[in-house]
């Protein structure tokens, strides 16, 4: 959720005419290939990497997830909840790529303009072990 209100804050501080720059967490990223890696993932093999994603409305995720169709990502875990008494779905796309930072921060920016298009929030990434 807090990727939410970071997309509502860059939105407010454009103007029309300037273009959205959305960058990845690489950092985090980095800490999250270094720990998988720690625990025995081989980085060079393909890992079925499952982005996050939250929409308030149904129709939003609907046309979140029909575009990242589109992009090559498989869709996985629709539903819905409730989040401090509102409504919201949610939904992975995933897609196998081994663990390059390089690669996973340019997803990751593609990703959030993705989120950022649909008015949703991309809530990050994560694998399992692949040995």
């Amino acid at each position: 959720m807090r990727k939410y209100l970071n997309n509502i804050v860059s939105f407010i501080g454009r103007t029309p005419a300037s273009p959205v720059i959305i960058t990845p967490n690489s950092h985090r990223n980095q800490r999250t290939i270094e720990a998988l890696i720690a625990a025995g993932s081989n980085p060079n093999k393909p890992h079925a990497i499952e982005h996050h994603f939250y929409c308030y409305s149904r129709e939003l995720m609907n046309g979140l997830t029909s575009k990242g169709s589109t992009l090559g990502y498989r869709i996985a875990n629709m539903g819905n909840n409730k989040y401090e008494g509102a409504r919201c779905w949610y939904a992975d796309l995933i897609k196998d790529n081994i663990l390059d930072l390089q690669s996973i921060n340019e997803e990751n920016a593609r990703l959030l303009k993705l989120a950022f298009e649909f008015e949703g929030s991309y809530d990050g990434w994560g694998t399992k072990i692949v040995l």
